[in-house]
Formats: structure tokens, sequence, C-alpha cells
């Protein structure tokens, strides 16, 4: 299998996590999303909405973070993707995607993103992500508070990922942990469970400290405030 990743996207980072825990045998292709490559043909002949994750299985081509986390859990029969909870999974995995990362991914965009391509980050639009992701965070606090796993029961190893969105979720709230202090389920469940919590996905073969990060350059034309080049 080949994966087509950039390792500062958090929907990357999901699955590379999920990949890392279900010791699965990959590919890395590293995109370079601050380049452009992303918008060139040759990547668009992967995937023609020119985003990152994909994944490539033999002629089967997988688009969209969490799809692929579901053909990963499927293909190796993992715990990860349990039958009898998977319609609770999916309406977590849909929340994320349609509130949570839209919050989050909007922060992320203009407090880090915009800088590092020499633009100033808009105060309003950060307001705006912000209103979202305290409306958001409180629903998920008030359903952490209730019990240990976001879905598929209270009972589990804490040392184990629960589901395919257990690993969604702990890698989407690396994009602003320190926003969340009024929050204290959300905190509580972002610190623990050591062997999912402490794991930092790799890149490529490479941990996150040694990615080489000054190789990745920034081109202000390529990167488009409207686009989301990670889904």
């Amino acid at each position: 299998m080949k994966y087509y990743y950039h390792p500062a996207s958090t929907n990357c980072r999901k699955v590379s996590t999920v990949i890392e825990l279900l010791g699965i045998d990959v590919k890395y292709e590293f995109v370079d999303l601050f380049k452009g490559k992303q918008a060139q043909s040759e990547y668009l002949a992967v995937n023609r909405n020119g985003m990152v994750p994909v994944l490539v299985d033999g002629t089967r081509t997988v688009v969209e973070s969490n799809c692929i986390l579901i053909y990963l859990a499927e293909k190796t029969d993992s715990e990860l993707w349990p039958e009898e909870h998977r319609l609770e999974i999916l309406q977590w995995m849909f929340w994320e995607q349609s509130h949570f990362m839209y919050a989050t991914g909007l922060l992320f965009f203009q407090k880090l993103i915009k800088p590092m391509m020499g633009k100033d980050p808009d105060e309003t639009r950060i307001e705006e992500s912000m209103a979202k992701f305290r409306r958001h965070a409180k629903a998920l606090d008030q359903h952490l508070n209730e019990r240990d796993w976001l879905a598929c029961g209270r009972d589990h190893d804490p040392g184990r990922p629960r589901s395919c969105r257990q690993s969604d979720l702990r890698q989407t709230l690396r994009v602003a942990p320190r926003r969340v202090p009024q929050h204290p389920a959300l905190v509580r469940r972002h610190r623990r469970a050591p062997g999912v919590e402490s794991h930092q996905p790799r890149a490529g073969g490479l941990a996150p400290a040694q990615v080489p990060w000054q190789a990745v350059s920034v081109q202000p034309s390529a990167v488009s405030p409207t686009t989301r080049p990670h889904r």
C-alpha cells in the first residue's frame, strides 16, 4: 500500500496513528502542500480533489481520512471497528468532520499556517473558530464526563484505542490542547490512556522531532486561505 500524506495535517496524523497501531506495512509518499504538489497533475491523477491523505491499495484508491480509517480497520479485521457499535462510531466521525474539525482547522490555519506563509492572522476568523470550538467542546466535554470513551461503551482497557473514532479525536485535539481548561473531562481524556495518548505518529519512518521541517518551504501562492488541502 502507498500512503500519501503531510505530517502537519491532523487528518494525516490520525491515519498515521492507526497505521502504526495496527502494524500495517505501507510506503509513505510525502506530498509537499506548501509547494503546491497537491495541485499538480501527477497528484490530481491520484486524488482529483487535490487533498491528503490518500491510500492506494493495489487498484483501489481510498480518499477522505475517516474512510481510510474504516478501510484499514476492516482490512485487518481490527477491534477498532466493532460491528455492534459502527453506527455510533460513524455518528461521531461525521460530527468531527462537519463541526469540530471545521472549528479547529480554521484556528490551525489562522494561527499557524498563515504566519508560516508570511501573512497576518485574521482575528475575525479566529474569534469565529473559537466560538464554534467552545460550543462543540462543551457538548463533547459533557459527553466524556459520563464515560471513559467517546464510543463503544464504558469498560475497556485504557491502554488501547476503543475505536477508529478515539484515534480520530485524539489527533484533532492536538490542534488546540491549551484552549480547553474550562472543559475538564475533555482535558482529562486528552491526557490519559498512555498506550494511545503518548503515541507520536511517525512521518514516513521519521519521528516528528526528526522531520526535516526546514526543508518544507512555504510559497504563499501555493496555499489559498479558501482551500483545505487535507481531509
